[in-house]
């Protein structure tokens, strides 16, 4: 049984974490994308670009996962 195609983005400034997360994802069959920093998906999202699910890291520097949490609620709320 293989996991449908949704893309997932995972968002962590912790290299070595997001990289075995996606690596884990992927290997699940599912479609991943990585972003080092809320910023990049705060980007993203601004240009319309929607993932399917967000995993993100709660504590980053300069955007930390709050922040993308309380924008994708407001702007991708489905």
């Amino acid at each position: 049984m293989s996991a449908p195609s949704s893309n997932i983005w995972v968002i962590d400034d912790d290299a070595s974490s997001r990289e075995l997360l996606a690596r884990v994802l992927k290997e699940r069959g599912w479609s991943v994308e990585q972003l080092d920093d809320g910023r990049a998906a705060l980007d993203r999202l601004a240009r319309g670009e929607r993932p399917d699910l967000v995993v993100s890291d709660i504590r980053m520097a300069e955007v930390d996962g709050f922040a993308v949490t309380e924008a994708f609620g407001r702007d991708a709320p489905d």
